[in-house]
């Protein structure tokens, strides 16, 4: 999969960015350590983002958006989304420098930790710091819609509790006429495999998402058995929030961040309990 990216030593925007290694990479880019030689070598994660046009005007378009959505990100300021501090382009490919978590992603905790599933108590805690920063996104104008959260999008700092959502590369300002879907088949609700995401698209996602780490089962086809019947010791009220999550038709489903949220902290039977506070900048 890192074939024909960025060896360690490659210098970027002008010589600003020394890569370190390769973090990850799929089909559409890749993420790198980096160093910042503007800043004494400090280190950054880069994001690479693959132009996918395949003439001159798609290219074009595809920068526009490209600079349109980063200009977006390095707008936000929240604990559970890394911070964006400079973008550009190389070659035929975007990138976004953004603040390096250390940590390890809930996909990769629940193959190594997953009895099928993680504990309930450990998930409600999560996924309410996911749905503080879904709050903090769908309530901007027009609203931000990240499309792609699952496990591997979801890196959690062990020390200080905290989850962190990562991979804007395909977030985007919501736009209903876009027409363009994006997202990973199983976590991604209906309505935005036609293309038209929203917020309540989010919420799927992470609804999906809470049924794979509580069941251990990878959603497939809006298949999602109901946790209760799978002989798991799940708490029936969280249960019936995940199943009102995943309903397919978004004007049934769950209808806010603000909504989900408050449903889990009212759990008679689990007490989210909030990460550490995080050091000043």
């Amino acid at each position: 999969m890192l074939k024909d990216r960025l060896n360690p030593g490659a210098l970027l925007d002008q010589g600003r960015f020394e890569v370190k290694r390769a973090i990850k990479a799929g089909g559409m880019g890749a993420v790198y350590e980096v160093a910042d030689r503007a800043l004494g070598g400090k280190t950054f994660a880069l994001k690479e983002m693959l132009n996918p046009g395949n003439n001159t005007e798609e290219q074009q378009s595809a920068g526009s958006r490209f600079i349109s959505e980063v200009r977006v990100m390095q707008t936000l300021r929240h604990p559970n989304i890394p911070k964006v501090s400079a973008s550009f382009m190389h070659g035929n490919s975007f990138y976004f420098v953004m603040e390096l978590i250390q940590g390890e992603d809930l996909s990769q905790k629940l193959k190594e930790e997953g009895k099928p599933g993680l504990p309930q108590q450990q998930v409600v805690n999560w996924s309410v710091q996911i749905l503080d920063a879904l709050d903090y996104l769908h309530q901007r104008v027009p609203p931000v819609v990240h499309r792609d959260i699952k496990p591997s999008n979801l890196l959690l700092c062990e020390e200080q509790g905290r989850v962190v959502l990562i991979d804007f590369g395909i977030s985007c300002v919501a736009n209903p006429g876009e027409g363009l879907w994006i997202g990973t088949p199983g976590y991604a609700p209906p309505e935005q495999q036609y293309g038209r995401p929203e917020p309540r698209s989010d919420l799927f996602a992470l609804g999906a998402t809470m049924h794979h780490l509580l069941s251990g089962i990878k959603p497939t086809d809006f298949d999602f058995v109901p946790l209760e019947s799978q002989g798991l010791n799940i708490d029936r009220e969280l249960a019936a929030i995940v199943a009102d999550a995943v309903i397919p038709w978004p004007d049934e489903r769950i209808q806010s961040a603000v909504e989900m949220a408050t449903r889990l902290r009212s759990l008679k039977n689990i007490q989210v309990q909030s990460p550490k506070p995080l050091g000043q900048d």
